[in-house]
């Protein structure tokens, strides 16, 4: 399968607290296509200044909104991957590609917020930087 050039956008994001929070639709750091089917194409992101590290979760902001208690995040929240010791001190730069055989893995549906999380253990001091890519699939 031939990828279009005009299927992949590319959203960045950055600041210097911290990344998104899944049950905050207002936070930083959510990436969606407002179409049938969309597919998460690649992550990139950079840490500079400061020191210290973090998990860094991507998680998926789902629009059936099931919960446990009023104001908690949904079930149907997913966290789809982890990557461990994410700043300046431990990973500073990350570029995490889907093979293109395995983009169905990786497709969602229109409603659905991808979302990384992650917590800045030095906020005000180390900056980041995110620019995700995300794959129109509706006509698939």
């Amino acid at each position: 399968m031939a990828i279009s050039p005009r299927a992949l956008h590319v959203f960045r994001d950055n600041g210097d607290g911290n990344m998104g929070d899944v049950s905050n639709r207002t936070s930083k750091a959510r990436f969606t296509l407002d179409v049938e089917k969309f597919a998460l194409a690649f992550v990139r992101c950079r840490f500079v200044n400061g020191t210290g590290t973090a998990s860094m979760k991507l998680r998926l902001d789902h629009p059936l909104e099931l919960t446990f208690q009023a104001g908690s995040e949904s079930l149907y929240d997913f966290t789809l991957w982890q990557w461990d010791t994410m700043g300046t001190t431990g990973t500073a730069t990350l570029n995490d590609r889907t093979p293109e055989d395995e983009l169905h893995h990786w497709t969602f549906e229109r409603g659905n917020v991808l979302v990384i999380e992650w917590t800045n253990p030095q906020a005000g001091t180390m900056r980041w930087a995110l620019e995700v890519g995300l794959l129109d699939r509706s006509g698939e």
